[in-house]
């Protein structure tokens, strides 16, 4: 067994544990950034909920590890590919980032995330199965393609990395653009579910009455991960998001008031309280495949946009 693939098999082995037993210590022990962020938040959450959730695994794994010569300082990258276990055969394949800090540092899980077919998977294998339909998170129909690789078997990464990474920021601010202020940043990304959808779905808004009224920024986090060259000239990049919610009572007289078991009312003590003030935090884990030569729309391949990680939730009592 190589080592990243013994990075895999400790990860996975500790996520099931701490997973099973809300372990938060536990988990940071193998996972960093927002990866980290999302599960002790779930953590949290269950523990008050007393909701058990059992993590994935995965087999038919494919390692995308860069050379030693693009990464010569630190940290350094790669990723894993691989279908959930027990569906050899479905479309869909879970994706792990992961990153060692330092010289001898602990390799660490920092994104996880979905694609459809994914790199190393022949798309016309399984035309017929039923899709694997991974918690939160929807994924373009259209499998990526095959991810470039030298002659010794390493991975390609873009040579445009740094100008690739700059899709996060456009993509925090496409969704942070309401349609009311002129809708998404035409050209910047192809329409669909993942990109207009997910404008039109998070729009500003106010209750019939005009008492509450919710808005959301967006700004990204997390490591710079690597930019994976694409066989079709293209670049698979990763961004994580944090997802800003403020719900405000617009009158003197009016409250905001949760439902019983929403996960929101859960972190702010699960009474039902009145609140004149909500802030929510949100996690979003994107996966973006960027046109080459700088041309044309970008698509996103992979995204918990429509149902975002809460993380917290704080506010201000109504009295």
């Amino acid at each position: 067994m190589g080592e990243a693939e013994k990075v895999f098999d400790r990860f996975e082995r500790e996520s099931l544990a701490s997973t099973d037993w809300r372990d938060k210590e536990g988990i940071a022990k193998v996972a960093t950034g927002p990866l980290l962020a999302e599960q002790q938040a779930g953590y949290d959450r269950r523990r008050v909920s007393d909701k058990r959730v059992n993590a994935a695994r995965f087999t038919r794994l494919v390692f995308m590890i860069p050379a030693e010569r693009d990464q010569p300082g630190y940290p350094r990258s790669f990723a894993v590919f691989g279908k959930p276990d027990g569906r050899d055969n479905d479309p869909q394949s879970g994706v792990h980032y992961f990153v060692q800090e330092g010289p001898g540092g602990e390799w660490k899980a920092a994104l996880a995330s979905w694609v459809a077919a994914g790199p190393g998977f022949d798309p016309s294998g399984f035309p017929n199965a039923s899709p694997y339909q991974p918690v939160e998170v929807k994924v373009r129909p259209t499998p990526l393609s095959a991810v470039r690789r030298d002659l010794s078997g390493a991975v390609v990464l873009s040579p445009t990395a740094t100008a690739d990474r700059q899709v996060c920021e456009r993509y925090a601010e496409y969704l942070g653009t309401a349609p009311a202020d002129g809708g998404p940043k035409g050209d910047w990304f192809a329409p669909g579910e993942l990109t207009s959808g997910t404008v039109e779905h998070f729009k500003p808004r106010k209750s019939e009455e005009g008492t509450v009224a919710s808005g959301y920024d967006y700004a990204t986090s997390g490591p710079e991960l690597p930019v994976l060259r694409l066989e079709n000239g293209k670049a698979l990049v990763a961004c994580s998001l944090v997802q800003n919610e403020r719900t405000v009572a617009a009158k003197a007289s009016a409250y905001i008031r949760l439902g019983k078991g929403d996960p929101v009312d859960v972190l702010l003590g699960g009474k039902q309280a009145k609140w004149s003030r909500v802030d929510v935090k949100r996690s979003m884990t994107v996966l973006i495949e960027v046109p080459g030569g700088g041309g044309g729309a970008a698509e996103v391949v992979g995204c918990n946009c429509r149902d975002p990680q809460l993380l917290s939730a704080e506010g201000d009592p109504f009295e």
